[in-house]
């Protein structure tokens, strides 16, 4: 966390964009949420730009809608602050699939299930591919 936020208070402003793959990497479910929001914080200085696999970060980031909309006392009963929440209309949201790219629909009250759902799917889709190929490489070698 510690480059984001130096970068944060010294390099960035609004004419910068940083770009984070993966930002989910190697960390525990809760870490996740707590980089989800971190960066989510960083965009009020710069654009950013993530790449996940994580429906952990994305279903954060549709947390972050929903907390626009509720009152301050509300969000830090929640353990945000006050500042935190994000706005439909400063996120763009991309499915990639299969060589195909499709924007999903983003709402005030978060991304909306049918395209979570989307996410979820694709992601299922690729357990079930290698679930079979390595039942069928097992096959092979009994």
């Amino acid at each position: 966390m510690a480059p984001f936020v130096y970068a944060m208070r010294y390099l960035l402003d609004k004419d910068h964009v940083i770009f984070v793959e993966e930002p989910e990497a190697h960390l525990h479910l809760d870490a996740q949420v707590i980089v989800t929001r971190a960066l989510a914080s960083l965009s009020r200085h710069c654009y950013v730009v993530i790449t996940t696999h994580s429906i952990t970060v994305i279903d954060e980031i549709s947390n972050l809608l929903k907390l626009r909309n509720i009152p301050n006392d509300a969000k830090k009963r929640l353990g945000y602050e006050e500042w935190e929440g994000l706005s439909p209309e400063n996120i763009g949201m991309f499915l990639f699939s299969e060589g195909n790219v499709q924007e999903l629909e983003i709402y005030e009250d978060g991304i909306e299930e049918n395209d979570l759902d989307k996410v979820i799917i694709e992601i299922a889709n690729l357990h079930a591919k290698v679930e079979e190929g390595y039942e069928y490489t097992k096959k092979m070698h009994t």
